[in-house]
């Protein structure tokens, strides 16, 4: 592969100066793919599969050290594809109605921005950039806050943030709001705030809330607490868990390790058998995208690379 200073060398002016932030950009990126599939493989893998025989522990570790081996390397050269068989026949593990639905990617699905990529690779949720776009102006208006007709809803939420994330804290448990906004409004806060999710999800700030809402009767605060303690409840946080891990493993990939303490994790068998493979089939697509990018960088430009892998 060209190094940055050989490519820069053979432009000038601001061409220069382009090549060589997109061969430092694919570079770092690189750097943290490697880092995410190191996490994926000996820390997140071992909580999440605790309940998996260790040989079925073993494969799905093989199969993100295969994604790892293809990660690209300094150098010209070509390894060999990330191998998708393998990671297919993962998904219908437990679940297979579900395998077809984690297969299927909307473009685009990763997006230049500033000096990295801002990705956007939802596998169950199955979202395009557009569409998670109207997600985040549903936030808007959930909160009711901000302009949800704003040009660039992500950059209005963020202006925003602080206001809606002290309404979402201070809604009762069991409200319908707070019940929805478990699962259509924490995934969008976690990409911007990662660290919210975790208080917003701590079982104790929950009690507190309902101790501290003095509008509360003595019959409903009890009733409250009782809810905090139901299995559908916690069965609810998984789901909202599941959508949030799918979430960060796009941006916060390091930040999923928070999460994974949280006793809701697993207090629901479909949901907590779905995070792997939300995952590990981002993690695919991550490997492959940056592969053929590193393939084309020495004839090409990372930027316009990137519009052809979104068609």
């Amino acid at each position: 592969m060209t190094s940055p200073q050989e490519t820069a060398s053979s432009r000038k002016g601001k061409d220069s100066d382009s090549a060589k932030l997109d061969s430092e950009t694919l570079a770092g990126e690189v750097v943290t793919l490697r880092r995410d599939l190191w996490l994926f493989r000996t820390v997140y893998l071992p909580v999440l599969l605790r309940s998996a025989s260790p040989e079925l522990l073993e494969r799905w570790q093989q199969t993100a050290q295969k994604l790892a081996d293809a990660v690209p390397r300094d150098g010209n050269t070509l390894l060999a594809s990330p191998d998708w068989r393998a990671v297919k026949e993962l998904l219908p593990i437990g679940y297979p109605e579900d395998a077809l639905r984690l297969m299927y990617l909307p473009s685009p699905w990763a997006v230049p921005a500033g000096e990295g990529f801002c990705w956007h690779i939802y596998p169950y949720s199955g979202q395009a950039t557009t569409e998670r776009e109207e997600q985040v102006r549903f936030v808007l208006r959930w909160a009711e806050v901000g302009d949800e007709r704003a040009s660039a809803p992500w950059l209005e939420l963020m202006q925003v943030l602080p206001t809606v994330q002290e309404f979402f804290a201070s809604l009762p448990p069991m409200s319908d709001k707070k019940m929805g906004g478990y699962i259509a409004v924490l995934p969008i806060l976690a990409e911007l705030d990662p660290m919210f999710v975790v208080q917003a999800l701590d079982r104790g700030r929950l009690l507190a809330i309902v101790e501290g809402d003095l509008t509360l009767t003595p019959k409903e605060r009890e009733r409250q607490r009782r809810f905090l303690d139901t299995g559908f409840f916690a069965r609810c946080l998984c789901n909202s868990l599941a959508l949030i891990l799918e979430a960060l493993a796009n941006n916060h990939f390091a930040k999923i390790g928070n999460l994974l303490a949280l006793p809701d994790l697993n207090a629901d068998s479909y949901w907590s058998g779905l995070v792997p493979k939300i995952l590990l089939v981002t993690l695919f697509w991550k490997t492959s995208a940056l592969q053929s990018l590193a393939w084309r960088l020495p004839t090409g430009d990372i930027g316009q690379d990137t519009e052809e892998l979104q068609r």
